[in-house]
């Protein structure tokens, strides 16, 4: 069996903690039949998303790629698509029944419309017997409240309020993201797990991901690196927030000693 699992998210929903779970762990698994791509990006597996967009965001491109021009993109998915396809039969070769695990929580966010998913859905297609799309959804306003603290995080200013989200947008609209998904690879493929630590396997969810793919029944010694991410109080917040707001005037400080600064408050603040 040639089984690929495609974890597309959602954001804030510990996809940061899972990549480096599998990333930390990628060559005993790979012993034991399971592929955490190389070729589709680390530690997020975002070149699939580059891939299967027809104008991908700068901000997810690798260096080399410049994605304002056509002709480089299009040979860029051209080489990646033979690197990647290369990768997976050579794994598959070695290994009678293997699977491949995908997570990239951009694939949620990212890849908005049917046609997107339909562009990964007939690279990947190919390669495998079965594909299942594994996604984490949260509460929308505790998805919101920690977009909202990863912005205070990299220097925002503005206070929270729910008047500013965009509740029918990508990110918060989850009956629209599971119709697009379901359309592409069928109701059968799609398995939903709720973000909250009462339903999740040892209220962890690296634990719950080992469990959903079978990970877990492998009886091998894998790294758990530590949770990244920690939320911050509303206290932290409004002194990290208050902060920024008066860096932000301060001619003083140059764009390195920010950062410095703010990252040794951050450190701070979450002791």
């Amino acid at each position: 069996m040639k089984r690929a699992i495609l974890h597309i998210g959602t954001e804030k929903t510990g996809t940061t903690s899972i990549q480096n779970f599998l990333y930390a762990n990628r060559i005993k698994l790979g012993a034991k039949g399971i592929l955490f791509s190389e070729t589709a990006g680390y530690l997020s597996n975002q070149n699939l998303v580059v891939y299967a967009k027809k104008a991908p965001e700068p901000d997810l491109a690798p260096p080399e790629l410049d994605v304002s021009d056509a002709s480089d993109l299009a040979l860029w998915k051209d080489q990646f698509a033979v690197k990647h396809s290369a990768e997976v039969v050579a794994f598959q070769q070695r290994h009678t029944d293997s699977t491949v695990v995908y997570s990239a929580e951009h694939l949620q966010s990212r890849l908005t419309t049917v046609s997107e998913i339909k562009r990964a859905a007939r690279l990947l297609r190919p390669m495998f017997d079965e594909i299942e799309v594994l996604v984490y959804l949260r509460r929308q306003d505790k998805y919101a409240l920690s977009a909202h603290s990863t912005a205070v995080r990299a220097g925002g200013q503005n206070d929270f309020a729910f008047e500013t989200v965009n509740a029918q947008g990508p990110y918060y609209n989850y009956r629209e993201l599971l119709r697009n998904w379901s359309d592409v690879f069928g109701e059968d493929a799609i398995r939903v797990r709720l973000f909250e630590k009462s339903r999740l396997v040892d209220h962890d969810v690296v634990a719950d991901f080992k469990n959903v793919t079978g990970i877990d029944q492998l009886n091998i010694d894998l790294v758990s690196p530590s949770s990244v991410n920690e939320a911050l109080s509303r206290t932290a917040l409004s002194l990290l927030r208050r902060f920024n707001e008066l860096q932000a005037g301060d001619a003083c400080l140059q764009g390195k000693s920010k950062q410095q600064i703010r990252g040794r408050l951050l450190e701070a603040v979450q002791g």
